[in-house]
C-alpha cells in the first residue's frame, strides 16, 4: 500500500504543518474513540506506536469492532494524513526480553530444536545451515556438520542431543518460529542487512495471515529502498500483531 506523499522519502519526520493536517483529519474521524491525541479511551485502545501500513489497513479493513472506513467516509488522501499524524507520535515497543539479546546462530540452533519437536524437518536442516554460516569456532563447526549428519540420515534424536548441547538451553518458553524470524529480522535491520531481514520476513509470510503479509509486502519495499528507519516500524507491527 504505498504512500501518496504523505511521508518524506527515507523515514524522516514529516513537517509540522503535515502532522497538523493529519490531526485535524484525526480529530474529524478518530478522536472519539481513540482520543484527541492517540491516547485511547474506554471505547478504543490507543494507536501511538502503529506503523502507517497498521493504520491504513486497519481503517479499511479492521479487526474486531471497529467499523470500516471506505473512501467515501475517508478519502485514501485524508487517510495518508491520519496515518501520518498517528505514525508521528512515536512508537510504542516492547521492552527487550533477555532472550531476544541472544545470538543469532544461538536462536537458529532453538528454532532447529523446535522444527524438530514439530517435524518440520526441511526447517529443522535449513536452520542448521543458517547457524553453521555464522559459527566461527571449528569445535562448534564440526559439532555442526555431525548434527546435520544425522539429520540426513533421519537420526533426529542424536541430531537434537547434539544441538541441545550446543545451544546450551531448551528454547525460550512460549516463543514461536514466527517470533524467532521477526526478532532475527528486527536484529538484521539494526544491522542494515537488508538481505538477511528480507530472508526471514519472507519466511515468516509463509505462515503469516494475509494482513501480515501486507506489512511484509510493504517492509520489503522500504527494504529495497533501504528505509531501515520506517521498516523498523513495519517490523514492530508484525511483532506486536
Amino acid at each position: 500500500m504505498p504512500m501518496t506523499g504523505a511521508m518524506p522519502a527515507g523515514g524522516a519526520m514529516p513537517s509540522a504543518a503535515l502532522i497538523a493536517e493529519g490531526k485535524a483529519a484525526y480529530a474529524k474521524s478518530c478522536a472519539a474513540c481513540h482520543g484527541a491525541n492517540g491516547e485511547g479511551t474506554a471505547i478504543a485502545p490507543m494507536v501511538a506506536g502503529h506503523s502507517i501500513t497498521a493504520v491504513k489497513i486497519q481503517v479499511r479493513t479492521p479487526i474486531g469492532k471497529m467499523p470500516a472506513f471506505p473512501q467515501a467516509q475517508l478519502s485514501d488522501t485524508d487517510l495518508d494524513k491520519v496515518a501520518t499524524f498517528i505514525r508521528s507520535l512515536g512508537p510504542a515497543a516492547s521492552p527487550v526480553l533477555a532472550w531476544e539479546k541472544a545470538a543469532p546462530e544461538t536462536m537458529h540452533l532453538w528454532m532447529f530444536l523446535l522444527a524438530i519437536k514439530t517435524n518440520e524437518i526441511a526447517d529443522a536442516k535449513q536452520h542448521l545451515q543458517d547457524a553453521l554460516t555464522l559459527i566461527k569456532e571449528p569445535q562448534h563447526k564440526t559439532e555442526m556438520d555431525k548434527a546435520l549428519d544425522l539429520l540426513n540420515k533421519g537420526n533426529l534424536h542424536d541430531a537434537e542431543h547434539e544441538i541441545e548441547e550446543m545451544a546450551g538451553s531448551e528454547a525460550p518458553s512460549g516463543v514461536t518460529l514466527q517470533r524467532f524470524h521477526l526478532t532475527l529480522a528486527m536484529n538484521a535491520n539494526d544491522a542494515k542487512s537488508a538481505a538477511e531481514v528480507k530472508k526471514h520476513l519472507e519466511r515468516f509470510a509463509l505462515k503469516a495471515t494475509d494482513k501480515q503479509k501486507a506489512i511484509v509486502e510493504e517492509t520489503l519495499e522500504l527494504i529495497a529502498k533501504n528505509d531501515f528507519h520506517e521498516a523498523e516500524h513495519e517490523i514492530e507491527e508484525l511483532l506486536q500483531s
